[in-house]
């Protein structure tokens, strides 16, 4: 009761920030069953919808989880996915790279080939994706040799997702782009732009420049996301997707300084991974679909904006307000005028 409560004092949080859509990225099956927690709120008018992924808890066992019913993966709360974690952080010197830090140090793996072995089996049975956390492009490749032979389990979305993928490098960059299964990726500019002193102290000014390589990335066909990785981020607003859209297309920190303007991409581009290409990195949510886009068969959910953020330059988009959300055609917040 206490959880479902605190879910539901979210209902403003989001409608506030024209959120609509989120996935929980750490869930398990326990005391605190999350699918069962989020089913519950919403039948008690939370009208946000919520793909989750179950943290990996199987070991080197492919049956090590239960199994999924049809049910718990469809709805406007479902189990979208598996959750593996394949390093650390670049802010901790953790995640495990090619090039060392600024200290020396080239962070750690933490990937046991048989237990991801274990989790693509049981996601590809269950007919979910796998999430992948991976920070370092040591780690990367790493990834990329378990996946290469893997055929595709889903339709219409990659059957694999990496959050963050801090660093990629041409030669990876390829390889990613010729894995049969398909590859999405989410990442964090909101990271080395809140958490500056860490990655500065962490990352020489030529790695710093390649860090969330977001132009480069955005520059393919590969399914892409912003994110703000809420409430792991240490900004003091980790959730307001203008910081995430500033920092996305100033590559300016929040201490004035750049890290990498080469990889600053167009507002149109940094608008369009929070809604249509965004899209394409998960299942699909409700009935109604997951396009990113406003047309016919669509679920209508979209804000009103005190301006338009394509007229604001990057470095002033956080001025932009939320007026109004509308959730599933209903008036969430504000006033829509």
């Amino acid at each position: 009761a206490a959880a479902v409560t605190s879910l539901l004092k979210l209902e403003a949080h989001y409608a506030r920030r024209g959120i609509t859509r989120v996935t929980e990225m750490m869930a398990e099956r326990g005391p605190v069953d999350m699918l069962s927690v989020w089913r519950k709120a919403q039948a008690q008018g939370l009208s946000v919808l919520c793909g989750i992924y179950q943290t990996w808890t199987g070991g080197r066992d492919p049956y090590g989880m239960p199994e999924l019913s049809d049910d718990e993966k469809t709805g406007d709360a479902r189990i979208a996915g598996v959750k593996l974690f394949s390093d650390g952080s670049v802010s901790a010197k953790s995640a495990k790279v090619r090039v060392p830090y600024a200290d020396g140090t080239t962070g750690e793996s933490l990937i046991d080939d048989e237990v991801f072995r274990a989790a693509f089996a049981w996601a590809k049975r269950n007919g979910v994706q796998v999430s992948i956390h991976v920070m370092g492009d040591a780690t990367l490749e790493h990834i990329l040799e378990l996946v290469e032979p893997l055929e595709p389990w889903m339709e219409g979305v990659p059957s694999v997702r990496l959050e963050h993928a801090s660093f990629v490098p041409d030669d990876l960059l390829e390889r990613i782009l010729a894995v049969k299964a398909g590859i999405g990726i989410t990442t964090q500019p909101i990271f080395p732009f809140a958490e500056w002193p860490a990655y500065r102290a962490s990352l020489t000014e030529a790695r710093l420049s390649e860090v969330m390589p977001l132009a480069k990335l955005a520059g393919t066909d590969l399914p892409l996301a912003l994110s703000s990785d809420a409430p792991a981020t240490t900004w003091a607003d980790p959730d307001d997707v203008f910081a995430t859209l500033q920092s996305a297309t100033t590559r300016v920190d929040a201490s004035g300084r750049s890290f990498g303007a080469g990889e600053a991409v167009e507002m149109r581009t940094a608008l369009s991974l929070y809604g249509a290409r965004a899209a394409r990195v998960m299942p699909a949510l409700s009935p109604y679909g997951f396009g990113g886009t406003m047309r016919p068969g669509e679920r209508a959910d979209f804000m009103r904006l005190s301006e338009d953020p394509l007229a604001v330059p990057g470095a002033d988009v956080r001025r932009v307000k939320v007026l109004a959300t509308v959730s599933a055609g209903v008036l969430r917040y504000g006033e829509l005028g």
